[in-house]
């Protein structure tokens, strides 16, 4: 599941990406960049029957790793993989923690192994903090010292590195693995077309009602097809007197979840070019998309958002009394990211029983099949690094289904989107929503938090909770929003 960073922690890592650390978190960082930790690791590797092996290793080494193969659930053979002719050490660059080392784990596993076939090792080196992991990664990025594989993230700080020619073109492993993901999906890790970064995660994906079957079934109410079913479905509920027939926590990062919905579902060519600054918050599409949101908090299909909000949170750490919302049938429906099903199921719901989803019609329907999406833990090569070809076989190994597979054990149950897996191995909702992508040609649109530049969305966030509480402030919240894009193009032209 994709956690959702606090305002605060937003603008403290891009500013750190900016190279503003302070001067003894960059020395700190700066030391460990020249001299990456000998790391030593127990790896329990889960398989599908109730075995496990457990392995001890001590990285940086010398010779080449092997580990005892469990079954796995699709049998890898790295075989094919071509062998350094000595013996290679990656060494993975990150800010995930313990995270960090299901990817060396997968390179261990198989008959032959992809580290026993290749003799490349990898070797996971997790900073603290994503301060931390900024300043040391760039403070050897512009030299031969650059990690050969690191984790980012998408959209502008995506776009910040590749301008400054940190990332390496991974076209070539994209299209090797054209027919094993969804059409789109490179989109994402694109920058002007050309991918520079592989999935290393599953993407969650926006554009998804979640709703109450239950209370459906009870009111005699039926997923809506259109968006005006949507809107009388949304009326339906608050004649019902369901407290929140749309609920939405307006607090904080919560407010773009509306915002970039009704812009992409009208125009998504137009949502692209906004998020480079070629589009302004005063045209005609965010105006009407923010009427459109006007109109549903003054009929009330939000509920009291003062209510919504009164908890403190926005969806990730979910608000306290959001379960029993939940249960009590308070709650009707939620637009949110897919990762919110594991909020359910921890929660002890049950999928299709307790909760399920369906696709937002679109407010035009001649946008055809679109979805926002959020790529979690993005991962780049490093283009100066002299590994970088062994980087690009590492690569062109975890994109196959046989290592993504391995992944959803090692990533603890998340799901893979590479659709050649098959889906009795995916999370039960993530296999319906496959199911419905596998449906036609979609397009992704990165999501808006990641698109626009922290200086932008961060203030425009809070002006869409502003409207939620004040939907008569539209005209001078239009205009706040145009000002600080305005200012923030003008002095960083795209």
């Amino acid at each position: 599941m994709s956690s959702e960073p606090k305002k605060v922690d937003r603008r403290k890592f891009i500013y750190a990406g900016l190279g503003a650390v302070a001067v003894i978190a960059i020395g700190a960082a700066a030391y460990v960049a020249m001299n990456p930790p000998v790391v030593t690791q127990t790896v329990t590797t889960s398989t599908t029957v109730p075995t496990t092996s457990v392995v001890t290793t001590t990285v940086p080494t010398t010779s080449v790793i092997t580990a005892t193969t469990p079954q796995l659930l699709l049998p890898i053979n790295a075989s094919k993989y071509k062998k350094a002719p000595s013996h290679v050490i990656l060494d993975f660059y990150n800010d995930k923690g313990p995270m960090g080392s299901p990817y060396r784990q997968v390179a261990l596993v198989g008959n032959p192994s992809f580290t026993e076939a290749t003799d490349i090792e990898i070797n996971p080196v997790s900073f603290s903090t994503t301060d931390v992991f900024q300043a040391a990664f760039y403070q050897v990025a512009d030299t031969d010292k650059e990690p050969p594989i690191f984790n980012w993230w998408v959209g502008q700080q995506l776009r910040t590195i590749v301008k400054r020619g940190l990332c390496a073109d991974l076209t070539s492993i994209w299209d090797a693995h054209k027919d094993e993901y969804s059409s789109g999906e490179m989109n994402p890790f694109s920058v002007d077309g050309v991918p520079y970064a592989i999935p290393g995660a599953p993407m969650a994906y926006w554009g998804v009602i979640w709703y109450r079957p239950q209370l459906f079934k009870q009111l005699g109410l039926k997923v809506p097809t259109t968006w005006d079913e949507f809107m009388s479905t949304a009326r339906a509920l608050k004649a019902a007197k369901v407290t929140f027939p749309i609920y939405c926590p307006f607090v904080e990062w919560t407010g773009f979840i509306w915002l970039q919905e009704l812009i992409v579902d009208q125009d998504p060519d137009f949502y692209e070019r906004l998020c480079v600054g070629k589009q302004k918050f005063t045209d005609d599409v965010v105006v009407n998309a923010l009427k459109v949101f006007q109109g549903m908090v003054k009929e009330g299909l939000f509920g009291d958002v003062a209510t919504g909000a009164a908890p403190g949170y926005s969806f990730y750490p979910p608000p306290p009394p959001l379960a029993g919302w939940w249960k009590n049938n308070q709650i009707g429906m939620i637009l949110c990211g897919d990762w919110i099903n594991t909020v359910f199921t921890q929660a002890g719901f049950k999928p299709f029983d307790d909760f399920d989803f369906f696709v937002l019609p679109k407010l035009k329907p001649s946008v055809g099949q679109v979805l926002i999406t959020e790529p979690d833990r993005p991962l780049c090569i490093g283009a100066h690094s002299p590994k970088k070809e062994w980087a690009f076989e590492f690569y062109d190994f975890l994109m196959t289904p046989e290592a993504q597979a391995e992944l959803l054990i090692r990533l603890q149950g998340l799901a893979s989107d590479n659709i050649k897996i098959p889906r009795e191995f995916q999370p039960v909702m993530k296999r319906k929503l496959y199911d419905i992508l596998a449906q036609g040609k979609w397009r992704f649109e990165l999501r808006i938090w990641e698109a626009l530049p922290p200086e932008i969305i961060i203030p425009v966030s809070t002006l869409m909770d502003k409207l939620a509480f004040n939907p008569d402030q539209l005209d001078s919240i239009i205009k706040e929003m145009d000002t600080v894009a305005t200012k923030y193009w003008s002095e960083h032209p795209s």
